[in-house]
């Protein structure tokens, strides 16, 4: 059971999944880690990688485009 307010990856991986997210874009940081190696771990879910915060939407909006 959780309480108002927590959050964990566990949580959040979930929370994506229930909505139907099969890919994220992302841009690994030391803060997000513990959702990075949860969605790494998790077949489902197609990581992006991306080096620089500037390729973010672009890349995001054109894997929306293609279904992605």
């Amino acid at each position: 059971m959780t309480t108002e307010g927590s959050l964990s990856p566990e949580l959040v991986l979930a929370e994506m999944k229930k909505h139907g997210i099969t890919h994220v874009v992302w841009l690994p940081d030391s803060e997000t880690n513990w959702l990075y190696m949860r969605m790494k771990a998790d077949a489902s879910i197609t990581l992006v990688p991306l080096a620089r915060e500037g390729l973010a939407v672009s890349c995001a909006a054109g894997s929306d485009l293609c279904g992605g």
